[in-house]
């Protein structure tokens, strides 16, 4: 397997959460980490990003090879769950 650059995975990580407008708690919510978690991988201290990157993938609507190496598409799924239709959905289910 490829050697992974932490920092760079974790620069990946905060760009596309802040994209969707995810706090690093919901983000950890979805994927089934903790806050701490996910603002340590964003730190790009971790050892092994490649043993999360599936969960934070799926829960970012991004490839696992996007967030590994900046590889493939940045943006998978349907169109209608662009980062822009999400922000708008999570404004009117907070009225």
């Amino acid at each position: 397997m490829k050697p992974v650059d932490s920092a760079a995975f974790g620069r990946r990580l905060r760009e596309r959460r802040e994209e969707l407008g995810l706090s690093q708690a919901e983000l950890g919510a979805a994927a089934g980490f903790s806050q701490s978690n996910i603002g340590w991988l964003e730190s790009g201290v971790a050892k092994r990003p490649q043993r999360v990157a599936n969960e934070l993938a799926a829960s970012l609507q991004t490839t696992r090879e996007w967030l590994l190496w900046k590889e493939g598409p940045k943006h998978v799924g349907p169109s209608y769950l662009v980062p822009s239709k999400l922000v708008e959905k999570r404004k009117k289910c907070n009225v």
